[in-house]
Formats: structure tokens, sequence, C-alpha cells
């Protein structure tokens, strides 16, 4: 997933001298996971979200959030997060490094289905930036636009390579006849 992401559906926008990337996924798969180590990565990820009423927030401290109160219903223990702070690091360096790729980094972040420690650790503060991104996607209509904009481009170039590969049975664009003439060359 973050592999996939770091790759080909990364849009980068110049900054001065740096760049910054902004990783939208059309899977429609909210892993706090993936929020916290796409974050840490110096991306943003920004995937369309489902059912925006259920989406559930996470919040830092008690306190009175008035009508955001049924939404920021998840409290976030930061104690975690600094305890793992360095083994968070060194997975994060690992997949920027090009050590590990960051499908087996998923992998091993869960055993039998549950998140390890530091998993957990990367989840919570993941969980810090999908609360950011569902508020910004609920309040700002240039975000949701900007976010569907990208989709469709990704779903047109999804649907074009369908066309290419698969509308002529795998063949790649070659009309039957030149088809048949390279098998039997090659038979």
């Amino acid at each position: 997933m973050i592999d996939e992401i770091a790759s080909s559906q990364v849009r980068t926008r110049s900054i001065g001298r740096h760049d910054q990337a902004t990783a939208l996924d059309s899977v429609h798969i909210n892993s706090d996971v993936v929020f916290g180590l796409v974050h840490l990565l110096g991306m943003q990820y920004r995937p369309a979200l489902a059912g925006l009423p259920d989406q559930k927030g996470w919040r830092i401290q008690d306190a009175d959030y008035g009508p955001l109160a049924r939404f920021a219903r998840g409290k976030l223990d930061l104690a975690k997060v600094k305890r793992h702070w360095g083994d968070i690091l060194r997975v994060v360096v690992s997949i920027y490094t090009g050590r590990i790729r960051a499908y087996d980094v998923m992998r091993m972040l869960q055993r039998d289905g549950n998140p390890t420690p530091v998993g957990d650790a990367i989840a919570a503060y993941g969980r810090i930036f999908k609360t950011l991104h569902i508020l910004t996607y609920a309040v700002e209509e240039p975000y949701r636009r900007d976010i569907k904009g990208i989709r469709n481009l990704q779903e047109s170039r999804h649907a074009l390579a369908g066309k290419i590969f698969h509308g002529r049975r795998g063949t790649g664009g070659l009309s039957p006849f030149r088809l048949r003439r390279r098998t039997a060359a090659h038979g």
C-alpha cells in the first residue's frame, strides 16, 4: 500500500527547495498506520472518505469539544507514541532508504491480525493526521474537489490501461493478422 503510494500515486508540488508530496488512495483504505507512516515519510495521505458522518475523530485531552464531541470520541495515547518513538523512526528510515519495503513493514507491524506495540504506536500517531484529514475534508470544498479530481484521473488511467491491455485480450494492440503472424513465427 505505502509502496504504491510512494511510487505511483504521488503528486508532487515544488515548494522552494523541497518537494511536498500528496498521496491519494483510490482504494479507500483508511488505516491509521498508513496515515502515520505516510506522514512520517513526508507526504500527505488523502483518501476519499465513505460514510463521513460515521467517521471517528481522535482527541488528545479531555475537554468540551462542543458540537464536535460526538465526532472526537477517541482518546489518543501520546505516551505510547513517545515510548516507541525511536523504533518508529527506525522503521521510517528503513522504508525511506529502501532497506525494507513498506509492504513488509505493514506485515511486520501485525501479529495474528493484531498490531505490535510499535504498530499500535504508529497507528496512534496516524490518528492525529486522520482526524485532521476528516475535519478538512468535511469543511473545505476545494480540498474535496482536489481529492475527487485526482481520483478521477487515477480511474481514467486505469480504464485506459484496461482498454489497451485487456480490451484486445492482452495483445497490446496488435491486429489479429499481426498476432497470428507473430504466433506462427515463434510457434
